[in-house]
């Protein structure tokens, strides 16, 4: 891992061109799915973690005023563990997010923003604060539209 110290911004160094065994290098479009969800904590608050996942890779369909592309909405729920909720983000089951191809060595990034992300001067617009709530992410990629040899 890249950089962990907030869990709300997340970094890993990713070979792009490994990671796909060069297949990237055949596909024209790109799409990720994403499954996101934490542990049980009693600091997990509608209030405080209501807001939208996002990653730094590109979109074609980004707008110049959003610097990051949205993968989806964060889902407060009551976990099985007495008096405490979780958070979660999920995306498997949809169409996915388009990106645009990723190709050779990028820094890629998670961040848990607040409701208003993407909102040109919304106090909204800032990370979740820090949190000590731990969570797992599964990443799902499809690659399509394969290019002409």
């Amino acid at each position: 891992m890249f950089s962990n110290e907030s869990k709300v911004d997340v970094s890993w160094l990713v070979n792009w061109d490994q990671f796909f065994d060069n297949d990237n290098r055949n596909y024209n479009k790109c799409k990720v799915r994403i499954q996101l969800v934490s542990l049980g904590s009693a600091s997990v608050t509608q209030a405080d973690f209501q807001g939208v996942l996002v990653c730094n890779l590109p979109s074609r369909y980004n707008g110049n005023i959003i610097r990051s592309t949205p993968l989806g909405i964060i889902n407060i729920a009551t976990s099985p563990t007495a008096g405490t909720n979780v958070f979660s983000v999920d995306t498997l089951q949809t169409l996915g997010q388009n990106i645009s191809v990723p190709y050779g060595s990028q820094q890629f990034n998670l961040q848990l923003y607040k409701t208003g992300f993407g909102a040109i001067g919304s106090a909204s617009n800032v990370l979740l604060g820090v949190t000590t709530v731990n969570y797992q992410v599964i990443l799902q990629f499809e690659l399509y539209d394969e290019k002409d040899m």
